[in-house]
């Protein structure tokens, strides 16, 4: 071998030890802009993540605001329909009572020597118009009107 081969191979391994030496600087750069790109998602990632927390808790916050609003509608839907039964139950109650008087000044005019009969036995249609106006009128209820 002679001095221009030696060269040769002197400047064959210089060039391949810089060409290494740029790539290798290359590769470091990728990979520095891949690392950058890695912590810029999972910045972005970790933003996303906060937010979908905060959004979760304040649907969470408002589905029981909603359902304490449902507790409080249906514990006054119960007292209503509570209400509504002793309505119902009260104007039964009248009914009877009315019902038992009538019998007892139906017994006191008999005793007297009179009869009583009751006015809308006589009228039926008075009776029935009369259930109708107060059904009408939202005083009693279908049904309280047919219990009348």
């Amino acid at each position: 071998m002679g001095r221009d081969s030696q060269t040769e191979l002197q400047n064959a391994l210089g060039e391949d030890a810089l060409a290494a030496l740029g790539h290798q600087r290359e590769f470091s750069k990728q990979r520095a802009q891949i690392v950058r790109l890695i912590t810029a998602l999972e910045e972005a990632g970790q933003i996303d993540v906060e937010r979908a927390v905060l959004r979760v808790n304040r649907a969470r916050a408002e589905l029981r605001e909603a359902e304490d609003d449902l507790g409080r509608v249906k514990e006054t839907n119960g007292h209503e329909a509570e209400a509504l039964l002793e309505l119902v139950q009260l104007s039964k109650q009248e009914d009877q009572a009315l019902e038992e008087d009538m019998r007892q000044v139906g017994l006191d005019l008999k005793n007297l020597g009179r009869t009583f009969i009751d006015p809308d036995l006589i009228r039926p249609k008075r009776m029935v118009e009369r259930r109708k106006q107060l059904r009408d009128q939202g005083e009693i209820s279908r049904e309280e009107a047919t219990a009348i």
